[in-house]
């Protein structure tokens, strides 16, 4: 085996030398472990077609351009730049890949932590940075992932933001009141839409009357309005077609609002898409400040809509479904508010009732 032990002051490492296909091997490891992983990887996989000795920049820009930008919507292209652009390049971009240490990562997490951003912040950044790394090292250009080497950060609690159900029917009814008879009614259709189907701002504006099926009442959700590239996707978030249950409380907006339609887009502003730029500083913050209701974001209605389902009796996995949320985790955020999630769980354990137990065995 081309695995070699050497011993030296600050410890014993374990050196790799070997020829795969006309390329030479010699690599240094702290852990044998790591040295034998390498080698059967070479051995088995031949030689590297990745040059090993670039930096984690040059690294990072040839990941965004063949697996950001490939596989990614452009809003998370936009997210992967921002992160290594203003917090993982400035600590890591001129070291070489390879020679980037868990001890690195340690340090960036530091870094970070000065910064007095929150463990969720830090997970964010690291994401992407893990990410690089797993994406060379399944090309064999390097050993191991040092990000995966490091204990976990726990993500802070994340605290769920909504309107109770009195703040949002005054918003709905100071907002009709407000845009009735105007051209921008459109608004506070939109504003219902999102209070009662729970769809995401980008799929409201995408949406187009074919999608909406009355007859059923259904609205099948299968695009996007990407606001990063200011373009329609042919896709939602997760990726999957859903189809969302449609209540009484729109179905009847949305009929009138289909006789009279003047465009595609079910909500529209004066035959346009809504437009999103517009929407939070000119219609949204304006319109909570004079419904006297709390200061909440635009996709806070759609955790609005959420909690409530839950709070009223509604099904978890049918909540997941409505969402689109691909993982469950995601859903469970909601588990607690419902009425029956614990209380229907009293008596499941008991000791102060005990079966009888025949004396004749």
């Amino acid at each position: 085996m081309g695995i070699r032990e050497i011993k030296r002051s600050k410890g014993t490492v374990y050196r790799v030398r070997l020829l795969r296909d006309g390329q030479r091997y010699d690599e240094t490891f702290n852990r044998k472990l790591d040295a034998a992983r390498f080698y059967e990887k070479i051995i088995q996989f031949g030689g590297a077609p990745v040059e090993t000795k670039l930096t984690f920049e040059v690294a990072a820009q040839e990941w965004i351009k063949n697996h950001s930008e490939v596989y990614k919507a452009p809003s998370s292209i936009a997210s992967d730049r921002l992160m290594l652009r203003k917090h993982i390049l400035p600590v890591l971009g001129q070291l070489q890949l390879r020679k980037i240490t868990p001890r690195h990562i340690e340090e960036l997490i530091r870094i970070l932590r000065d910064k007095a951003l929150s463990n969720t912040t830090v997970c964010r950044i690291l994401c992407p940075l893990k990410t690089i790394f797993n994406y060379y090292h399944r090309r064999q250009a390097i050993a191991s992932n040092p990000v995966t080497v490091i204990g976990r950060l726990k993500p802070n609690e994340q605290i769920i933001r909504f309107w109770t159900r009195q703040e949002a029917s005054q918003f709905l009814a100071y907002t009709q009141k407000k845009y009735h008879g105007t051209d921008r009614y459109g608004v506070y259709l939109l504003y219902k839409m999102a209070l009662h189907t729970g769809m995401r701002l980008g799929e409201i504006q995408a949406l187009t009357w074919s999608a909406v099926d009355f007859e059923n009442r259904l609205i099948t959700v299968r695009r996007s309005f990407c606001n990063v590239a200011k373009a329609i996707r042919e896709t939602t978030k997760s990726g999957k077609v859903r189809h969302i249950p449609l209540g009484d409380a729109i179905r009847n907006d949305l009929l009138k609002a289909c006789d009279q339609h003047i465009c595609d887009f079910v909500l529209q502003l004066n035959g346009r898409m809504i437009d999103k730029s517009n929407l939070r500083n000119r219609y949204f913050y304006r319109d909570m400040k004079g419904a006297g209701v709390s200061r909440i974001r635009f996709h806070d209605l759609r955790h609005t809509y959420a909690s409530h389902f839950m709070m009223s009796g509604g099904d978890l996995y049918a909540l997941q479904s409505i969402l689109g949320h691909s993982d469950s985790r995601m859903t469970q955020r909601y588990a607690h508010l419902s009425k029956s999630y614990l209380s229907d769980k009293n008596d499941i354990v008991r000791f102060d009732t005990c079966p009888k137990v025949d004396p004749r065995g």
